[in-house]
């Protein structure tokens, strides 16, 4: 794992399959979108961030759906806008990651931001 700035084909990864979460990015979309084999992609996209492309969209799903539950949206308009077919596909990455469902997740950042007031 490299430590700076990205190189230009992981610039273009990123960009790819955050600008397709909700069409339900894969691996091998983003690996062809940038002239890579998926199996040379996947291989090189771990050694360079030193986590797997599916746990990275993963992480990239919920963040962005917290954001979303956070401003308002409900949980499943949250999952399918990051990609996933239902809610509860989203409330499995949530519980995966952060050990909670998206609406305890987001009722207890309110709670912490209040309380800092």
């Amino acid at each position: 794992m490299r430590t700076g700035a990205p190189p230009p084909w992981l610039r273009r990864a990123y960009r790819v399959a955050i600008r397709s979460l909700a069409a339900g990015v894969t691996a091998e979309q983003v690996a062809a979108s940038i002239g890579y084999s998926t199996n040379h992609f996947l291989a090189r996209f771990r050694k360079q961030t030193g986590i797997t492309f599916g746990v990275w969209l993963r992480t990239v799903r919920v963040r962005r759906a917290a954001r979303l539950i956070e401003e308002g949206a409900t949980v499943l308009d949250a999952a399918l806008s990051v990609g996933y077919s239902d809610a509860r596909g989203l409330q499995r990455a949530f519980r995966a990651i952060h050990g909670c469902t998206p609406t305890q997740y987001v009722t207890r950042r309110r709670e912490r931001r209040r309380s800092r007031r």
